[in-house]
């Protein structure tokens, strides 16, 4: 379904709110009020500054989170899909895969820019290393997760 909203997002240089949502309901429902919250106006502004070229990755993944219901799992799907650069989903699942702690202070996960990007190079080496997809790095890690690590829903 993703995959299929990817050409048009490419060809606009920014997500509409209608795939904003679709692609929002796809990793999480849970935020729904606060994702539909967002004006078209605004979805259209972040986005286009997200999947610039041009845009830093820190700004690309901060700019993401300014949206309301995005965090930085959310934002980095955005990009995952999105981008031409290659970027992972940030998961806890995918983590746990790798025997990388999710950052907590107690029981709230405090995600920043050093550790996500941290994490997305070690995906880019071990996708190249591998010669595969980013795409398919990270179903891998999110599969491989799910069937053999006890501890993750």
């Amino acid at each position: 379904m993703i995959e299929s909203i990817a050409p048009r997002v490419k060809n606009n240089g920014y997500i509409q709110k209608e795939d904003f949502l679709k692609v929002c309901r796809w990793k999480s429902a849970r935020p729904r009020k606060h994702h539909e919250g967002n004006s078209p106006e605004l979805i259209e502004e972040i986005t286009r500054i997200a999947l610039s070229p041009k845009t830093s990755d820190e700004l690309k993944i901060k700019a993401l989170t300014l949206l309301s219901g995005i965090k930085w799992p959310m934002a980095s799907v955005f990009l995952h899909f999105f981008d031409e650069q290659r970027y992972p989903i940030l998961d806890f699942r995918a983590l746990s895969s790798l025997s990388i702690p999710e950052p907590k202070n107690g029981y709230d996960v405090l995600y920043d820019y050093p550790f996500w990007n941290a994490y997305t190079e070690h995906c880019r080496m071990l996708a190249n290393q591998a010669k595969i997809e980013m795409r398919t790095l990270d179903r891998a890690l999110w599969q491989y997760s799910k069937d053999n690590i006890k501890g993750t829903i």
